[in-house]
């Protein structure tokens, strides 16, 4: 999970929001060959696309992953650059 200092930044709105993409952005990283958190800090950011939150590599955004709420994406990043695949 993601680490405590930014998990105590959400409000419980966000939280709940932040459970209901994790599988979605789990699932999504695999799809696109991104299997450690130094792969998705290189090639991907968090983005502002029409209106939503979104993690992108400039070319495509991770599918079911996007969110009006920028802390939500930007913690579903910040958790996956700091704990995907250790």
């Amino acid at each position: 999970m993601v680490d405590t200092e930014t998990w105590n930044k959400l409000d419980d709105a966000a939280r709940l929001e932040f459970r209901s993409l994790f599988d979605s952005f789990q699932r999504s990283l695999q799809k696109h060959g991104v299997w450690d958190g130094q792969d998705l800090a290189a090639d991907w950011t968090v983005q502002l696309v029409d209106g939503v939150w979104v993690i992108s590599n400039g070319d495509k955004a991770l599918e079911g992953v996007n969110s009006p709420r920028r802390e939500v994406i930007e913690a579903l990043y910040r958790d996956g650059v700091q704990n995907l695949n250790r």
